[in-house]
């Protein structure tokens, strides 16, 4: 670019708000990344002008970003790598962007960081968000391991800026010298605490609703993704529903392993205990509901469903794979997952009489408030 030529946009951009483009959504609540992303879109579009890259344009996903003001730009899935790679060029060549923001959960994402880079993209953002690949083929997870590591050289040489969800997320992403020299930020998973806070009066209307009155409820929020361990929970409740009268188990959310758990239920003859919910936009209420917040993951980065479980005032039990950095609370235990389901029984049994909700929330876990969060979301970018 010629000197005139970068003079001219320079004054265009101090006209303008500063663009920035993200990568990637998918449909506003299909997990971690992107409840992450919409909450700084809430927090930041005012401020910027935002663009979202998705693999699909779906109505929803229009709907649910049509009060924020943001672009929706279409572009190739991962299994076109060369593809995603020209077509992120030519949106970054139509448009004079500061700001490329990646937020990921594997380096072979990298392909919209080497665009970022090559057409000159000033601020040039890793945000790593998991510490694992999410799938039960092992050839499949062989290969994706292999160009995720692949991936993390590369990476290293085109983001300019590495922000990481917790310190085992920074060292699954980053490469080595970036994660030990600690050429990273963390930035905490956020979430609106007045809207999960325990309110009693909504917990009575809603167990109500839903025939729960007298019971112990375990509860589970996800994607359904393999990551998530949905058998280890069903094989809990069934071994507590064997022994216990009145326990119900409700599981929110839907995924690829849905169809397993509806399986179970039908199997196991569960059907009259076990609730399935699927999708639903309100999950704050569906803690109100709940009296244990059951997350068994093979991993996570720092999981945000966590953070809302102990701000409702649920008792979470967690494995013993998450970062500690979850723990806001004193009502949160962590427990091995290798060992087989006994001492989440127990753990379970032990408290169900006791009145988890009390207790206050650590003074850490201001940083985990959405409503203090803007400051943060803003230097995101800036």
């Amino acid at each position: 670019m010629n000197s005139r030529l970068f003079l001219q946009n320079s004054k265009r951009l101090d006209k303008m708000k500063r663009k920035v483009l993200i990568g990637f959504m998918i449909n506003g609540h299909a997990g971690g990344i992107d409840k992450y992303i919409f909450n700084i879109i809430k927090m930041v579009y005012d401020q910027f002008d935002i663009t979202i890259l998705v693999n699909e344009k779906t109505k929803e996903l229009k709907e649910l970003l049509d009060d924020y003001n943001v672009k929706i730009c279409e572009v190739s899935r991962l299994n076109h790598p060369v593809s995603q790679y020209k077509e992120i060029c030519n949106i970054l060549r139509e448009n004079i962007y500061e700001v490329a923001y990646l937020n990921c959960s594997t380096a072979i994402a990298f392909p919209f960081l080497v665009a970022a880079k090559k057409m000159n993209v000033r601020i040039r953002i890793l945000h790593s968000h998991s510490t694992g690949i999410d799938t039960k083929n092992v050839a499949k997870k062989q290969i994706e391991l292999l160009v995720h590591k692949f991936g993390k050289k590369i990476c290293a040489r085109t983001a300019n800026r590495f922000y990481a969800c917790s310190d085992s997320a920074a060292q699954w992403m980053f490469d080595k010298k970036i994660f030990l020299n600690k050429k990273y930020e963390l930035v905490p998973n956020s979430i609106e605490f007045s809207k999960y806070r325990r309110n009693m009066s909504k917990r009575e209307e809603i167990r109500n609703a839903y025939g729960m009155n007298d019971c112990i409820v375990l509860g589970h929020i996800s994607n359904f993704q393999p990551v998530k361990n949905i058998d280890f929970i069903l094989r809990i409740f069934k071994k507590i529903h064997d022994e216990e009268e009145n326990i119900k188990l409700l599981l929110v959310g839907d995924g690829p392993d849905r169809s397993y758990a509806e399986q179970y239920i039908k199997d196991n003859r569960l059907d009259e205990d076990v609730i399935l919910t699927g999708f639903q936009k309100n999950v704050s209420d569906f803690y109100q509901i709940m009296d244990f917040f059951l997350l068994p993951s093979f991993f996570e980065g720092l999981p945000i469903v966590g953070i809302e479980a102990q701000v409702s005032g649920t008792f979470a039990i967690f494995s013993d794979k998450i970062t500690r950095e979850v723990k806001i609370s004193e009502r949160c235990e962590f427990l091995a997952i290798d060992n087989g389901v006994d001492v989440w029984v127990k753990c379970i049994l032990e408290h169900k009489a006791k009145d988890n909700a009390n207790g206050d929330l650590y003074e850490i876990a201001d940083k985990y408030n959405l409503e203090k969060a803007q400051k943060t979301y803003l230097e995101l970018f800036e």
